[in-house]
C-alpha cells in the first residue's frame, strides 16, 4: 500500500473533535507508522483505527491544540534582516520576518505569516508594516518598513487549507537576506526528511535547532478562537533534547533551514505546552510556488514529493 497520498485518503481523522494533527513518522526500527496526536480531553479513541491501510496507527497526547504564534519582543535593525521582530501598524502583536525575495520588477519584498501580517483582513493590503513591532518598541508615528501586498486567506470549518502566508513590498531600508545569526539563504526550497537537523531565527527564541519528527501532516489549528481551520501537507519539528524550545509565541513566520540554508518550510503554529515543544511548518513546495504566483520566481525546476527518510 503506497505512503503517499495515505494520509489525504483518511482526512476524516483530523476532523474528530480533539484531534491536533494526522501524519507520518517512523518507529525505532525505522518502519513508517501513522502519529496520531490527540489534546488530554480526547474521548473518541474507539474512532481511532488500530490501522490505516496496514499501516500501525500510535497514538500521543498532548495539552491543548495547536496555535498560532505572535507574541511581546525585540529590537530595531537596519539593514533589515529576516529573524526579527515585526508587526502591524497600530496593532499590538507581534511575529518573525522570514525571509526577503526580490521580484521580477525588481522589487523586494518580506515574507511571513497572514496571522503575523494580516490577521486575514482584506482591508490589510496597503496596510504598513513596522520593524520592530508595537509591542517590541515601535513607535507611533514609525514610517514602517514595508505595505502589505498579499495574503492567503484561512478557511474555517473542515475545508483544507495549505497556507498561511503574506508579502509586504519593502519601502526604503536597505536589506540583508541573511537570517540573524544564520547565513545566506541558498535561495533552494526543498522537503525535508524524518530525522533531519533543522534551524530557524525567530522573534522570541532567536537561533534554534530541531529535528524533524513527523511529515505529510494534517493539522487543526485554534485561530485565535474564530475557528478551527485544517492545515495539510505540514511538517512537525520538535526540539532537539537539552533546548527548551524550538520555536514559542512570536516566533511565526520565521523560515527554517536545512544545514546547507536549504529552505525546508514556514514556521506557522505550535502546541505550546507540549514537551519537547512541537513546532508546525508550512510545506516548501506550498510556499515555494506561492512566491512563484506572487513575485514571478523562476519555477521549481522538479517537484518536491514526499520523502521518510535518507536514501
Amino acid at each position: 500500500v503506497p505512503l503517499e497520498g495515505l494520509i489525504a485518503r483518511h482526512r476524516y481523522l483530523s476532523q474528530i473533535p480533539g484531534v491536533v494533527s494526522v501524519g507520518l513518522t517512523i518507529d525505532a526500527d525505522g518502519q513508517p507508522i501513522v502519529l496520531v496526536t490527540v489534546e488530554e480531553s480526547f474521548s473518541f479513541y474507539d474512532a481511532v483505527p488500530g490501522d490505516l491501510e496496514g499501516w500501525p496507527v500510535w497514538i500521543e497526547t498532548v495539552r491543548g491544540p495547536a496555535q498560532l504564534f505572535h507574541a511581546p519582543h525585540f529590537d530595531r535593525l537596519r539593514p533589515l534582516q529576516p529573524g526579527v521582530s515585526i508587526g502591524q501598524e497600530g496593532r499590538n502583536w507581534s511575529g518573525t520576518l522570514g525571509a526577503l525575495f526580490a521580484a521580477s520588477d525588481g522589487s523586494t519584498h518580506m515574507l511571513s505569516c497572514n496571522h503575523v501580517m494580516s490577521l486575514n483582513d482584506p482591508a490589510s493590503i496597503g496596510t504598513l508594516i513596522v520593524q520592530p513591532s508595537l509591542p517590541d518598541g515601535g513607535l507611533p508615528g514609525d514610517p514602517g518598513v514595508a505595505r502589505i501586498t498579499h495574503f492567503t486567506p484561512w478557511i474555517l470549518g473542515g475545508a483544507i487549507n495549505t497556507l498561511d502566508v503574506a508579502l509586504a513590498r519593502v519601502l526604503s531600508p536597505p536589506v540583508n537576506t541573511a537570517p540573524v545569526h544564520l547565513g545566506v539563504p541558498t535561495g533552494v526550497f526543498r522537503h525535508p526528511v524524518l530525522g533531519e537537523v533543522v534551524r530557524k531565527s525567530g522573534r522570541t527564541t532567536g537561533l534554534t535547532s530541531g529535528r524533524v519528527v513527523a511529515v505529510d501532516l494534517d493539522v487543526s489549528v485554534n485561530m485565535f478562537n474564530t475557528g478551527m481551520a485544517t492545515f495539510v501537507d505540514v511538517i512537525r519539528v520538535d526540539a532537539d533534547p537539552g533546548m527548551p524550545a524550538f520555536t514559542i509565541g512570536g516566533d511565526s513566520g520565521s523560515m527554517v533551514y536545512d544545514a546547507n540554508m536549504n529552505a525546508v518550510g514556514l514556521f506557522f503554529a505550535g502546541v505550546t505546552d507540549a514537551v519537547p515543544s512541537m513546532g508546525y511548518l508550512l510545506n516548501p513546495l506550498h510556499v515555494y510556488n506561492y512566491l512563484v504566483q506572487q513575485l514571478g520566481l523562476p519555477p521549481p525546476p522538479t517537484a518536491l514529493t514526499l520523502e521518510l527518510g535518507p536514501d
